[in-house]
C-alpha cells in the first residue's frame, strides 16, 4: 500500500508539473500577444493573407502611370481562428520613407473595411510579398540617406515580413522627385515639424537640392530655410 501511494503521489506531482508548464506557456503567449512585436513574431508562422501596394508610388521606371509621392503598402497574415494581423506602411517615396504605419490584429471583416477605406484615397493593387518588402525597405534606405529614420514602430512592424525575400523582386523603384528629395507636408505636419524636416534637408542635401510644398499661412515666410518665392500654400489632402 505504501508503495502504491508513493507511486500515486509521483504521478500527481508529474501531472501538476505538466499543468504548471502549460499555464506558464499560455501566460507567455498572452504576454507576447499583448505587444506589437509579439503579435508580429507570432504571425510569421502563418500564411500571408493579403499583400497590396499603391500602384503609383515608388513607380517602376518603365511604368506610364502618373507618379505620386505618397501611398500605402499593406501586408496581412491570417491567424488561427480567422483573425488577421496586418501592417499598413505609409510610404513617402519622395522624402521620408516610411512616414507612418499601423499595426493591428482584427477580424477579417474589419480588415476588409480598412482596405476599402485606403482604396477610397489611392489605387491599391495586389503585389507579390517580395515586391512589397523591397518597395518598403528601399524607401527606408532612401530616407536614411538624406537624414530621416522610419516611423517609431518600424522595427516592430517589419517583423511581419518573416522570411520574405526582397531580392526575389526584380523591379527597380524610383525615389525622390525629378532627381531631388521633395517634402510635401501633410495636414498633420505642424509648423515645428515642417521646420525640422526642411532643416534636415538643408543640412544633408543643400538649399538648392530639394523641393518642398507647405500648407502653411503667409507667416511661414519667416522660416530660415525658405525664400518668399519658394513657399507655396496649398490645401493638402492625405489618406487617413
Amino acid at each position: 500500500m505504501a508503495k502504491s501511494e508513493q507511486q500515486r503521489q509521483k504521478q500527481l506531482a508529474k501531472k501538476r508539473a505538466k499543468e504548471q508548464r502549460k499555464q506558464r506557456e499560455l501566460s507567455r503567449q498572452k504576454q507576447q500577444m499583448a505587444s506589437k512585436s509579439g503579435q508580429m513574431l507570432a504571425s510569421i508562422k502563418y500564411p500571408i493573407y493579403a499583400c497590396l501596394a499603391s500602384t503609383t508610388v515608388g513607380r517602376p521606371t518603365e511604368s506610364d502611370e502618373e507618379v505620386q509621392g505618397m501611398g500605402t503598402v499593406i501586408v496581412a497574415r491570417q491567424l488561427p481562428g480567422g483573425s488577421i494581423a496586418f501592417v499598413a506602411f505609409l510610404i513617402d517615396a519622395w522624402c521620408l520613407g516610411v512616414k507612418d504605419l499601423v499595426i493591428r490584429q482584427v477580424t477579417r471583416s474589419d480588415f476588409g473595411d480598412f482596405v476599402e477605406k485606403v482604396r477610397q484615397n489611392e489605387p491599391l493593387g495586389k503585389v507579390e510579398p517580395s515586391y512589397a518588402r523591397k518597395l518598403t525597405e528601399r524607401a527606408v534606405e532612401y530616407a536614411k540617406s538624406i537624414g530621416f529614420q522610419p516611423a517609431g514602430d518600424y522595427s516592430k512592424a517589419s517583423l511581419i515580413w518573416g522570411d520574405v525575400d526582397p531580392d526575389a523582386c526584380a523591379t527597380e523603384f524610383v525615389f525622390g522627385h525629378e532627381g531631388k528629395p521633395y517634402y510635401f507636408a501633410g495636414p498633420h505636419d505642424d509648423l515645428a515639424k515642417q521646420n525640422r524636416i526642411c532643416n534636415t534637408l538643408l543640412r544633408n542635401v543643400g538649399k538648392d537640392n530639394f523641393h518642398f510644398t507647405l500648407p502653411v499661412p503667409p507667416s511661414a515666410m519667416d522660416l530660415p530655410w525658405a525664400d518668399e518665392d519658394e513657399v507655396r500654400s496649398i490645401e493638402a489632402s492625405m489618406p487617413e
